[in-house]
């Protein structure tokens, strides 16, 4: 497996509902950083994890999955603790 930061942009117009985004992210585990951005561990490449948001997301939101290395070094400053817990358990 694979740890990933995933972040996103959405524009968030009338209409667009983003519960389902909400949902593929919590059905994989994902930790919930800040507002946009998630943690997770999980299998195929970043533009396998970024097809699987983008099925969630409208035309005119954006995206970006981003890889962790093998020893990632991370600080924060008032992040969600759901996310330093993430953080802490993943990290070497």
């Amino acid at each position: 497996m694979t740890q990933y930061v995933i972040t996103y942009d959405l524009r968030k117009l009338p209409g667009h509902d983003y519960q389902p985004l909400y949902d593929k992210l919590n059905s994989w585990g994902a930790a919930h950083l800040q507002d946009s951005v998630w943690l997770a561990d999980l299998n195929g490449t970043a533009s396998v994890v970024r097809d699987a948001i983008m099925a969630h997301l409208h035309s005119d939101d954006t995206v970006c999955v981003i890889a962790l290395p093998p020893s990632p070094n991370w600080a924060t400053q008032k992040a969600r603790k759901e996310g330093i817990d993430w953080l802490r358990q993943h990290s070497p």
